[in-house]
């Protein structure tokens, strides 16, 4: 029987150290089989962890990629987002960083040409590209909800997706005393609530998650064409960016409970 303090302080070291399991099993003196069994949840699990507490695909944040976290929240990038870009590590970790409780005296970013090629991936997924947005009808498309999943899957502005959709959102300013003309005109109605026009709700509500399925079949962001991209930049890395759109994150795993 282990201590409640001695799990706790194993779930620590999992949680903020890079102590192999075999270190910390020795560090406390237990058995390497039951670090595994805390680190899976098998034993002892509480609920405010995720599991497993230091997943497979965790490998050690280099201190030049913790500087590098700290720069993304500056520029304005949540945790989840910036989980994303990495592609490593877990989200708690990240959390952790950002909040100073682990690698608390990075040192300045050094800008480095792999981290600033997934942040420039990342930018160019979470941007909402009027080019991607059917022409041929003025009403929501099983595409278009596609791609509209997937902005929100990488927390783009609303407002800004909801502008490249505004030619098609035409067919419900007539009749109505209130035209959105302009993106100021958008951000108004948006801050009223944004309920009037029914294209404006469908789109809000498949980009919270609300909305999942549109014309009898269901909306999946990870079925969004990724090669689409090389419209945009004949150049992007379609590789990278088929990574990022499936990469696991805790905002992944919550939209898919849903």
């Amino acid at each position: 029987m282990i201590s409640k303090a001695t799990v706790e302080a194993i779930k620590q070291d999992l949680l903020l150290t890079d102590l192999a399991l075999g270190d910390i099993a020795k560090k406390h003196k237990v058995s390497r089989t039951s670090v595994v069994n805390i680190n899976t949840g098998k034993s002892y699990p509480e609920q405010q962890f995720e599991y497993p507490i230091r997943s497979a695909q965790q490998t050690r944040l280099s201190d030049n990629e913790a500087s590098f976290i700290k720069e993304l929240v500056k520029l304005g990038y949540s945790a989840k987002q910036i989980h994303i870009i990495l592609g490593k590590t877990s989200y708690t970790t990240i959390s952790n960083v950002i909040q100073g409780k682990t690698r608390a005296s990075a040192d300045d970013y050094k800008p480095d040409g792999y981290l600033e090629k997934r942040k420039y991936t990342f930018d160019l997924i979470a941007t909402p590209w009027p080019q991607f947005v059917n022409t041929y009808t003025d009403s929501i498309t099983l595409e278009d909800a596609i791609y509209i999943k997937l902005l929100g899957r990488f927390m783009a502005p609303i407002e800004d997706v909801i502008e490249i959709f505004l030619p098609i959102i035409e067919s419900d300013f007539v009749a109505t005393e209130f035209p959105i003309e302009s993106r100021e005109d958008l951000l108004k109605y948006l801050e009223w609530g944004g309920t009037r026009f029914p294209t404006i709700w469908w789109i809000k509500g498949i980009f919270v998650n609300k909305i999942n399925n549109i014309q009898g079949e269901p909306i999946f962001y990870d079925d969004f064409a990724a090669d689409q991209y090389l419209i945009i930049d004949e150049y992007a890395d379609i590789e990278l960016i088929k990574e990022m759109i499936a990469f696991e994150t805790k905002e992944n795993f919550k939209r898919r409970s849903l």
